[in-house]
């Protein structure tokens, strides 16, 4: 949630403003902890970098607002020329994120119907390598884990 402070909507962006920003100089672990200084306002990230791996990585660690330059063509002139994506750039870098949140999902573990359809294939069970008798000692060199065959009944 965006914090109101004077009526007005805000968030707090991690910025570098070297036009470009280099790779060792990022520290987006910072947005981890700008979130957790204050739950009420919403963290993002203004990306200075060339392409968009930094704000797919800010993303992962967070952010909810990513600040990127937008170019019209890259044969135009000016200081954030490098650090611009063009439309379809932008449009890439937009998909990218959106499958990092999936990717990252809700910190739920959900059984949907593909995973418990996996799941008899995935058990597995503890079965004895040797002819053991009553009384004898299981040890990890007689034992083997084995699992079922989804389409039949034997151990593999």
């Amino acid at each position: 949630m965006i914090r109101k402070f004077g009526g007005k909507k805000i968030g707090v962006l991690h910025c570098i403003p070297s036009y470009p920003a280099n790779d060792d100089s990022l520290n987006l672990k910072i947005i981890n902890n700008l979130i957790q200084l204050n739950k009420n306002i919403t963290v993002g990230y203004s990306d200075h970098t060339k392409g968009w791996l930094a704000s797919n990585n800010a993303v992962a660690m967070g952010a909810k607002i990513i600040e990127k330059h937008y170019i019209f063509n890259y044969d135009i002139q000016g200081a954030d020329r490098k650090v611009s994506l063009d439309f379809k750039d932008f449009k890439e870098m937009v998909s990218n994120i959106r499958s990092t949140e999936r990717m990252l999902g809700n910190r739920e573990i959900i059984f949907n119907k593909k995973l418990l359809s996996l799941k008899a294939s995935m058990e597995r069970y503890c079965v004895s390598n040797t002819l053991m008798k009553k009384g004898e000692k299981v040890m990890s060199d007689n034992v083997l884990f084995k699992r079922v065959l989804k389409y039949s009944n034997s151990l593999i």
